[in-house]
């Protein structure tokens, strides 16, 4: 059951590789990366259904709780790692928070894209201006 979850991981993780190539600059990483949450085609939906039967059965499975979690530190670890390394210092003393809130607001349009409350477009739409908020709240 592990090896599924993390075959779906994997698989996005490869292809925000893909998407953004070796020379991104860590902004793009971070767009991507959020982006990625958000399902557009038959494939990520699929794949996003079976994230959601995980999420759900982690609830009571505390090894699937314990690997979402874990999961979502290292996720969480990753982008602040990319604001690190990059010229973007939020206004805020609270990087984590900060990256945490686009998380959940990438995850909460995933969701509401699988339950047709959104369409991907308008899903993608709203996360960017998450994104673009969180930036200019840096270049002011």
């Amino acid at each position: 059951m592990l090896a599924a979850f993390d075959s779906v991981q994997h698989a996005v993780a490869a292809e925000v590789a893909t998407a953004v190539g070796e020379a991104a600059a860590p902004e793009q990483v971070l767009t991507a990366v959020l982006r990625a949450m958000i399902p557009t085609a038959d494939t990520a939906m699929r794949r996003l259904r079976v994230v959601a039967q995980f999420e759900s059965l982690a609830l009571t499975e505390d090894i699937l709780a314990t690997r979402i979690r874990e999961g979502h530190a290292e996720l969480l670890a990753f982008l602040e790692r990319l604001l690190e390394s990059s010229r973007i210092r939020l206004d805020s003393n609270n990087t984590e928070g900060t990256l945490q809130g686009l998380l959940a607001t990438a995850e909460g349009l995933s969701g509401q894209v699988l339950l047709g409350q959104s369409s991907p477009d308008r899903a993608l739409a709203l996360l960017q201006t998450s994104i673009d908020d969180m930036f200019r709240g840096v270049a002011s």
